[in-house]
């Protein structure tokens, strides 16, 4: 804690998402970092933002300033200097804190819609399950992410595939082609005798 003055904001977006990997939970550590972050939010890499709230909501450590800070940073950031991945971790970051900023969710729809082509698997599970988990319906986000699900579908892990359909679910949204595509997937994953909790 002593030494997290002289640590750069990259040190810290590092060291952070390496200790939530291991499980490691220090309030006082973290809110040092938070501390650090949030005081220099301006000196965050935009493809750090992601990654530091999802660390930090990972060990449970909800700091609603830091999140407002970093949420700017998101903003403020170019689009195209933002990637599909920074924004699948932002929304999962917020959804595991209950982070609600109606401005910020407007901006990244807009990116999901600009960028949804290049989701990954990933991706696609983030979004949709974050939205499920705040309770917030945008049509067009929602319709495009169900697109990207369908494109992806043989490459879905199936614990993936199974949040994807609850979280659609949740939301009370999809036409009957979307679930029975989906729903085709899963049930032949369970025919075969695939493991579908594996990640």
């Amino acid at each position: 804690v002593e030494v997290v003055d002289e640590l750069s904001c990259f040190d810290i977006s590092v060291a952070s998402f390496a200790l939530s990997k291991r499980g490691y939970r220090d309030p006082k550590l973290y809110s040092a970092f938070a501390q650090r972050l949030t005081k220099n939010y301006e000196e965050v890499p935009i493809i750090n933002v992601g990654l530091i709230l999802n660390a930090f909501s990972t060990v449970a450590h909800c700091d609603p300033e830091l999140f407002h800070a970093l949420s700017r940073t998101m903003l403020l950031a170019p689009p195209e200097n933002c990637r599909p991945s920074d924004i699948a971790l932002m929304l999962n970051a917020c959804a595991r804190c209950n982070y609600r900023k109606p401005r910020l969710f407007q901006v990244l729809s807009t990116r999901i819609i600009d960028s949804v082509d290049q989701f990954t698997c990933s991706d696609v599970t983030n979004c949709v399950h974050a939205f499920a988990k705040l309770d917030t319906f945008d049509h067009r986000v929602l319709h495009r992410l169900g697109v990207r699900a369908a494109d992806l579908l043989s490459e879905f892990e199936g614990y993936e595939l199974i949040l994807v359909l609850h979280s659609f679910a949740k939301l009370r949204f999809g036409q009957g082609p979307m679930y029975e595509c989906l729903f085709a997937e899963l049930e032949a994953r369970v025919l075969r005798g695939d493991d579908l909790n594996s990640r």
